[in-house]
C-alpha cells in the first residue's frame, strides 16, 4: 500500500510539473528564459504553493527528472528544470498584443526596498525578466513563496513607456521588463536611517590625565615607592619595638 501511495504521489507531482512548465507557467507566477528553463527553487515554491503538494521537496523533483533511460519529460541542467522541447503545449499568443495597463505590481521584501527605490531593480541571478502583474493580489502570492510578509510596489507604467522602458506582455495577468528604474516606482515611505551608536558626550578637559595620576598614585610601583626600615611592618610591631628602646634607654 504504501509503494502504491507513493507511486500515485510521484505520478501526480509528475503531471503537476508537466502542467506548470509546458502547459501554463504563467499561472503559477513563472516566466521561462529564452530557452524554457526555470529555476528549480522558483518551481519548487511554486509546487509547495498547491494543495497537496505542501510536502515536495527539491529531493522528489530530481529524482523524477533524472529517471533511467529517457522516461524523464524533463531536462535539468545546473538547478534550471525545463519541460523536453517538443513536449511543451503550445501557448497560444494574443492576436494583438495588449497595451499594458496604467500601473503594474510586484512584490518586494520589504528590507530591500529602500536599496530598490534608490537604486531600482534588475533580474535575480539565474534569470532574464523581471515579473510584473497587473492585480495586486498576484504579486503578493508570488512574493510571499519567500518572505512572510511582502510589500506591494507600483510601476508607473506610462512614466516608463516614456522613458523607452521594455515592458512586454507574456500571459494571463503576466508582464516582463528587464529592469525597473527607480524613478518609475511607488512604495511606502523610505524613512532615513538612524544611526547605529549614539553621539558620545564630549570628555571634560584633562579628565583623563587626572584620572591617570589617581591611578598611579592609588597603584603605584612598588619598586618605585620609598620603604623605611620599618615601613613595612604592622603598627603593633612598630609600637612594641618602639617601647623597647625605650626602656633599654
Amino acid at each position: 500500500m504504501a509503494k502504491q501511495k507513493l507511486s500515485r504521489q510521484t505520478d501526480n507531482l509528475e503531471k503537476l510539473l508537466v502542467y506548470v512548465l509546458g502547459v501554463a507557467p504563467h499561472e503559477f507566477g513563472l516566466l521561462p528564459d529564452r530557452e524554457g528553463y526555470l529555476p528549480l527553487k522558483e518551481v519548487l515554491a511554486a509546487i509547495k504553493s498547491e494543495a497537496g503538494f505542501g510536502g515536495v521537496n527539491e529531493a522528489r523533483i530530481v529524482q523524477i527528472c533524472r529517471q533511467p533511460g529517457d522516461a524523464s519529460p524533463f531536462d535539468l541542467e545546473e538547478r534550471r528544470l525545463r519541460i523536453k522541447p517538443g513536449q511543451a503545449w503550445d501557448r497560444d499568443e494574443p492576436q494583438d498584443t495588449p497595451a499594458p495597463p496604467k500601473i503594474l505590481y510586484f512584490g518586494l521584501k520589504p528590507s530591500v526596498w529602500p536599496h530598490v527605490a534608490a537604486n531600482g531593480l534588475l533580474p535575480k541571478s539565474g534569470e532574464e525578466q523581471l515579473r510584473l502583474f497587473s492585480d495586486a493580489q498576484s504579486a503578493l502570492k508570488v512574493a510571499g513563496r519567500f518572505c512572510p510578509d511582502p510589500l506591494t510596489i507600483t510601476v508607473r507604467v506610462r512614466q516608463a513607456l516614456d522613458d523607452q522602458a521594455q515592458i512586454k506582455f507574456y500571459a494571463g495577468n503576466m508582464w516582463s521588463s528587464p529592469e525597473l528604474k527607480p524613478q518609475w516606482l511607488s512604495g511606502p515611505p523610505v524613512l532615513p536611517r538612524e544611526e547605529k551608536t549614539a553621539a558620545k558626550p564630549p570628555a571634560l578637559p584633562g579628565a583623563s590625565s587626572l584620572l591617570l595620576a589617581e591611578v598611579e598614585v592609588t597603584h603605584g610601583d612598588k619598586k618605585n615607592q620609598k620603604k623605611g626600615k620599618y615601613n613595612d611592618a604592622p603598627d603593633w610591631k612598630i609600637r612594641t619595638r618602639r617601647d623597647r628602646r625605650r626602656n633599654s634607654d
